[in-house]
């Protein structure tokens, strides 16, 4: 995720997580791992595909909602402008698109396996 930073001719987006070694590379598969997971239990929960879709729109809302708080929570006033994540790319990024397609894809394995 980018994070804008004042710059000479204006601000920059530079992805601060990928420039730090201290930052465990594996730390990038558990949000996903963790939608899969969440679409999965909706997916073995869920009686026919109407279930099944309202539970992955609930996975993409609960996901939105955490993802917003992330974004506004992390942005920091510097001076005249501020740090943070890139707002738009974030929300619909981390917000929308990982959601519906991780949680999506737990969704049909859940299904499989409670069918």
């Amino acid at each position: 995720m980018s994070t804008r930073l004042p710059g000479l001719l204006g601000p920059e987006s530079v992805d601060l997580l990928s420039q730090v070694d201290a930052f465990p590379t594996f730390l990038y598969v558990v949000p996903p791992l963790a939608l899969l997971g969440a679409g999965a239990v909706v997916g073995t929960l869920a009686a026919d595909r109407q279930g099944a879709g309202v539970g992955v729109a609930a996975v993409v809302v609960g996901y939105l909602v955490f993802v917003t708080t992330a974004t506004v929570a992390v942005s920091v006033p510097v001076g005249e402008t501020t740090v943070g994540s890139a707002s738009l790319p974030a929300l619909a990024l981390a917000g929308v698109c990982c959601p519906l397609v991780f949680g999506g894809l737990g969704v049909v394995a859940g299904r499989q396996v409670s069918s």
